[in-house]
């Protein structure tokens, strides 16, 4: 066992102490070999041919492992000026990597600084996207990461709307949610979207539908609460953990 003092430390130690202790770093080590066999077990279902490991696998953050991946997957749509929307560099490090990259900015609502477990990073817009005009000129960005967001605004249209409006043309909006997910994990906590209710919001916005899709299918366990599994089907879609959604704003449009 690696223990954070010197030996003749922890020989001085009690006994019962030092039982404690093992039993705490026993227990620490089952967790995280527990979670780190999540990981693979979702990396193996449903990005079985990825070697991507990103910073929320590392954490041992299991359930943002799904944005891990998705956004690696789908990073060739990343391009140019990036707003990245109130989250810390640190767990989008590989997105200002990107070879197509020139500069990521970071929104916020209210706040010159945006944290996510335990990490922060200053932020370089601060304002609402609900509002009009938005905090940021029309046509001013080439991306937009709203991952986490949308459920948490008062008007997700209108943010859309905005969101399509400081895209340039060809540029593109990636929004994840979550779906089947814990109400209230963030004060506020308005909404949640079905794959239908992204290509409405984007087609209000005059934006192109690339594609949508969902994290994960939790309909099994539905059968230990109400005897039925509600996996996806040929009449429905199953019970997601998250849906998302990739638009593109087209080369001619109208400001909306």
């Amino acid at each position: 066992m690696n223990i954070p003092f010197s030996e003749q430390d922890w020989r001085a130690t009690p006994p019962s102490v030092q039982n404690y202790i093992r039993c705490v770093f026993q227990e620490d080590q089952k967790n995280k070999n527990f979670k780190r066999n999540l990981i693979q077990n979702l990396k193996k279902r449903y990005w079985p041919d990825s070697n991507f490991v990103g910073p929320f696998e590392k954490a041992g953050h299991v359930i943002c492992v799904c944005e891990d991946q998705w956004l690696w997957e789908h990073r060739n749509f990343i391009r140019g000026v990036v707003l990245d929307m109130s989250t810390p560099k640190y767990w989008h490090s590989y997105v200002y990597d990107l070879p197509n990259v020139s500069q990521v900015l970071i929104s916020d609502l209210d706040s010159d600084t945006v944290e996510k477990s335990g990490i922060a990073s200053k932020v370089d817009v601060v304002g609402d996207f609900c509002a009009t005009p938005p905090p940021m000129p029309y046509e001013s960005v080439d991306t937009v990461l709203c991952i986490s967001i949308l459920e948490h605004c008062e008007d997700p249209v209108a943010m859309i709307r905005n969101l399509a409006n400081i895209l340039r043309a060809d540029g593109y909006l990636l929004c994840a949610c979550p779906f089947a997910y814990i109400d209230g994990h963030m004060y506020p906590d308005y909404w949640r979207f079905c794959r239908d209710g992204y290509v409405f919001m984007a087609q209000k916005a005059g934006l192109e539908v690339v594609d949508t899709g969902q994290f994960v299918e939790l309909g099994k366990y539905a059968a230990f609460e109400f005897g039925e599994d509600y996996s996806a089907n040929s009449w429905h879609r199953g019970i997601p953990s998250g849906n998302w959604m990739i638009a593109r704003k087209a080369t001619t449009r109208a400001s909306f």
